[in-house]
């Protein structure tokens, strides 16, 4: 059995971006489409959910039955003949929602329940490799959770009110770490994380805090810069260099 689905958190509204960043293109491929086929090309991956609906031309033909899955999210529409990279794969679509938790709900609805983890990945992060997620997969099995993470270089103060305002402290950048997606847990533990949350849906910005809220742990393994979010035009610049030298080597 295979024992991972995917969540691919599509539906953002790509504010400081300027334009719909999903669709900027790649190498020939647009950003959501390398996102998804990173995922779509492993044989541990039972399917995935697209959970957005303004999706690029080249991901949109992926998805069969659209309309009436996205209208009804507890359909079992799927597409078992999509191909990508090669490599056979279920890949359904739902509708985002306006924070990330009410997102994550919205995918785990219409998710293979035959699989025993579950990946959530931003969709922005289209260089994630596939030693990476072999990585952070293999912990989760042996972990129960697990995400990659890079260390801080920057130097953190902290503050209590918007700039400008007084420093309180600095924290030691050593004990720092900054989160990165793919992020795995079991599907049941996620889902129960998200039921039982004391906090606020719009005050959590991070999977693992969901299972961090309710006493599950997690293990960090190593992350890589390459797996950058694209936020910014800048940040999609920086990812076609990055892909101009990976071609170079």
């Amino acid at each position: 059995m295979k024992r991972f689905s995917v969540l691919l958190l599509a539906a953002g509204s790509s504010t400081r971006f300027g334009a719909p960043k999903l669709h900027q293109m790649l190498e020939g491929q647009s950003v959501l489409r390398r996102s998804l086929d990173a995922f779509a090309c492993r044989d541990d991956i039972e399917s995935i959910v697209v959970v957005g609906l303004d999706l690029p031309d080249d991901v949109t033909p992926l998805i069969s039955n659209q309309t009436t899955h996205v209208q009804q999210t507890n359909s079992s529409a799927l597409n078992d003949d999509a191909r990508v990279a090669n490599h056979q794969v279920r890949i359904l679509q739902t509708r985002g929602r306006s924070n990330r938790c009410e997102s994550l709900l919205s995918g785990l609805k219409v998710l293979d329940t035959r699989a025993e983890f579950v990946a959530v990945h931003d969709a922005a992060r289209p260089l994630v490799s596939q030693a990476l997620i072999s990585r952070v997969f293999h912990a989760a099995i042996d972990h129960g959770a697990s995400g990659p993470a890079v260390p801080v270089a920057l130097t953190i103060k902290q503050i209590e009110a918007p700039l400008p305002t007084p420093v309180v402290k600095t924290i030691a950048r050593h004990t720092l770490v900054a989160m990165q997606t793919p992020q795995v847990a079991k599907l049941y533990d996620l889902a129960e994380a998200i039921r039982r949350c004391p906090i606020p849906f719009e005050q959590v910005t991070d999977d693992l805090q969901l299972l961090e809220l309710i006493g599950i742990g997690a293990m960090l393994v190593a992350g890589e810069e390459s797996n950058l979010k694209i936020t910014t035009p800048l940040d999609l610049q920086i990812a076609k260099s990055i892909l101009n030298d990976r071609r170079r080597l």
